[in-house]
């Protein structure tokens, strides 16, 4: 779309929404001219060959409001999310926590040395990274380093051994893209993971023209290969960088030219096998930290026996499901949803698969009465082309987020907020919609998803809504559709006060 065109789509829009905030002038009630406005923005943002799902409901009434194509089953992309953040809330608990232990099998002697191996028991915890410590990805290994050296350790006599057995070891979903599986969205899944299973990269210009650019790596780890064939460059429109890893190696290619005025470029790359990636990045903090390991770094062909003889733990690393959540769906970070996935597999079928995890969010969909049963569960970030839900199930399940208030509490927390934060931090930043919509947004080629609530001017959660948009017309625009359809639920919303009590969300009949 032109300039030209764009902006005189965008007037409509503002005009349509304008319009649509002052009292209805025919004589239908305010549903109807809810509907038929949705219709004109279909016909505006040019989706009418597209499959549009919409669906909003009065939280404070329980009332339908508005709903086109409510129980198609589309392709949700990365709304998916808050089906799989909502069965962990219901699987786990609001309280859960993962916990990662560090285990020594042998006495340690009086040279320091452990005799027998440390033992990392895996729990599926996303968090073992710099997010939650100031950008340091190895704050966690530094810390069980700090314990080691507090009880006298110096070297391990034995193996660092790795224990993921709680999660099988299909690390990357089949149905995911080959050609993307080095993009950190598509990072695998393990019971143990470091760092989003990546390796951030940061490139920067050399201080001499046509010398290789200066490429630094956060861990600083041997685990990959990097081939640096990037030159500096003084031609700006020369500037362009490509980094591949073709899938099986842990070989990282950095092509092309940077320009010697750039800022530097941080990309993060996943790895091939996400549990030896922990466990070799472990084994380096540890050396720097002045312990050595006298054996290899290995995976556990067992579930480890913490209760046997001799066994004492050395360490922890805990983090909760709230902060999980909270990164899954307000930063979209597939790996999260993935690793809860997993997780709830485990917890209620024996097994951490893709498999498991699914049927337990299916079974969670199951137990509410949020529509049909027309649903499809590939994977938990929504990546998978294969997942289908409907807008009633993503209405259905906001609804039920709402029926116990640490849940609740929870769930709004990891939704972003229009023209604040997180994915929607740029979107609906006027007056009318800033800091009125708490949605989680989703994009996959072809598919545009935003799901949330509608706060009332007192910020409280006023509607619930769901639009599932699966496009094939490239003059479509599903972001200003969603973007506008908010503004008419804000109006709305502000028209029609309520002094009611929210309605409590409907239980899960499996819990």
């Amino acid at each position: 779309m032109n300039s030209s065109k764009h902006l005189r789509v965008s007037a409509l829009a503002f005009l349509l929404v304008c319009a649509l905030a002052a009292p209805p002038l025919r004589a239908q009630t305010a549903n109807e001219n809810l509907a038929s406005d949705v219709e004109r923005l279909v016909l505006l943002y040019r989706l009418s060959d597209s499959k549009v799902g919409v669906v909003a409901l009065d939280l404070r009434t329980g009332t339908e409001i508005v709903a086109r194509n409510a129980t198609e089953a589309l392709i949700p992309a990365s709304n998916a999310k808050l089906l799989t953040t909502a069965a962990a809330l219901d699987c786990l608990g609001a309280d859960f926590e993962f916990v990662t232990t560090l285990y020594r099998t042998g006495p340690i002697n009086g040279d320091g040395v452990i005799e027998g191996d440390l033992v990392v028991k895996g729990a599926g915890d996303p968090n073992i990274s710099g997010r939650f410590f100031d950008g340091n990805v190895c704050a966690v290994f530094e810390k069980w380093a700090g314990n080691l050296r507090k009880l006298g350790v110096k070297r391990i006599g034995g193996d660092i051994v790795l224990d993921d057995t709680i999660f099988d070891r299909e690390f990357v979903h089949p149905a995911w893209p080959d050609e993307q599986l080095a993009g950190w969205y598509c990072a695998p899944v393990s019971a143990l993971v470091f760092n989003d299973s990546c390796v951030d990269i940061t490139v920067k210009a050399s201080a001499v023209l046509d010398a290789p650019a200066q490429v630094v790596l956060a861990p600083p780890t041997e685990y990959v290969t990097i081939k640096n064939k990037v030159t500096t460059t003084s031609k700006k429109a020369a500037h362009s960088i490509a980094l591949n890893r073709k899938p099986g190696a842990n070989t990282i290619e950095i092509r092309g030219e940077f320009w010697q005025k750039a800022d530097a470029l941080v990309e993060s790359v996943t790895v091939e096998n996400p549990t030896m990636y922990f466990g070799a990045v472990l084994r380096e903090t540890l050396a720097r930290q002045g312990i050595e390991c006298a054996g290899r770094v290995r995976c556990a062909d067992a579930p480890f026996d913490a209760a046997q003889a001799g066994v004492e733990a050395v360490a922890r690393s805990r983090s909760s499901l709230a902060a999980t959540i909270e990164v899954a769906n307000k930063r979209s970070q597939n790996l999260y949803a993935e690793q809860l996935l997993k997780r709830m597999g485990w917890q209620k079928h024996g097994t951490g698969s893709f498999a498991n995890g699914s049927k337990v969010v299916g079974e969670f969909l199951e137990g509410l009465d949020c529509g049909k049963d027309n649903f499809s569960i590939s994977d938990g970030s929504g990546l998978s082309r294969l997942n289908r839900a409907s807008a009633e199930h993503l209405v259905g399940v906001l609804r039920w987020a709402l029926g116990e208030e640490a849940r609740a509490e929870i769930m709004r927390n990891s939704l972003s907020v229009s023209g604040v934060d997180g994915t929607l931090a740029k979107r609906m930043t006027d007056p009318l919609r800033k800091g009125r919509v708490l949605g989680k947004t989703g994009y996959i080629s072809g598919v545009s998803t935003l799901s949330g609530y509608v706060l009332d001017a007192n910020g409280s959660p006023a509607v619930a809504f769901s639009v599932l948009i699966n496009w094939r017309n490239p003059k479509s625009a599903p972001k200003p559709f969603q973007d506008s359809f908010c503004g008419l639920l804000v109006s709305w919303v502000d028209r029609n006060p309520r002094t009611q009590e929210p309605t409590p969300g409907g239980e899960s009949e499996g819990k």
